[in-house]
This record gives structure tokens, sequence and C-alpha cells, in this order.
């Protein structure tokens, strides 16, 4: 239970870490900052859900 918890806060981290990259990258290549945070979101989403999906809850 507690491997299950600790792989589920990894998750989240991990998915905080590729919106703050992706959103603060994207923003700085001249993108604007609600395309890059929709942009963000998504892959976040995806990469979280796979890691959950088939890492975390398998």
């Amino acid at each position: 239970m507690q491997v299950q918890r600790f792989g589920f806060i990894a998750t989240a981290l991990l998915g905080l870490g590729i919106t703050v990259s992706m959103v603060s990258g994207l923003t700085s290549a001249g993108v604007l900052p609600v395309l890059a945070k929709a942009a963000a979101v998504a892959v976040s989403f995806f990469a979280v859900y796979f890691a959950r999906k088939y890492g975390v809850f398998r």
C-alpha cells in the first residue's frame, strides 16, 4: 500500500514538472502563455495517465 502511495505522489510530481518545464520553455520561446499551458496540460495528462496505468496501478 505504501509503495502505491509513493508511486501516486511521484506521478503527481512528474506531471507538475512536465507542466512547469513546458510552460516555462514555450513562453520563453514566444508562445502565448495560455497556449503553452494548454499544450502542457495535454502532455502532462497523458504522461501521468500512462505512468499510473502501467506503473502504479498495474
